[in-house]
């Protein structure tokens, strides 16, 4: 059966929740990558407190790079487009609980979504 990885850097948002910036999957069945995407924004930076905002400035420099308001997909479609990528499998392989939780609220039917990290 098919299986792929997937991977996600993320920022936190207003509410303190995980804002997903960057998707990517990788595919046994196509050999290889399906694809990045960087998504748009949810809503104006300016919603952050500064406190929130330090945070995430912090993440962008150190950990993955990604800004805030980078992106090109808008947010809206990231549940959707995260659908549309995983229908193809069955299992899909994540590092970490909070990427199994986030991705777990997307995966169609059917897909089983397992954490290697342990």
């Amino acid at each position: 059966m098919a299986y792929a990885f997937c991977d996600m850097q993320m920022l936190r948002g207003a509410k303190d929740e995980y804002v997903i910036k960057e998707f990517s999957l990788y595919s046994s069945q196509y050999d290889g990558s399906r694809g990045t995407t960087i998504f748009k924004p949810p809503y104006a930076e300016t919603i952050l407190s500064p406190e929130q905002r330090k945070r995430n400035t912090y993440i962008s420099r150190h950990i993955h790079g990604l800004k805030w308001n980078s992106g090109t997909v808008l947010y809206e479609h990231l549940g959707d487009m995260i659908q549309d990528l995983l229908r193809d499998y069955n299992r899909i392989y994540v590092k970490g609980v909070e990427k199994l939780r986030l991705l777990l609220r997307y995966a169609p039917p059917g897909v089983v979504v397992y954490n290697i990290s342990g």
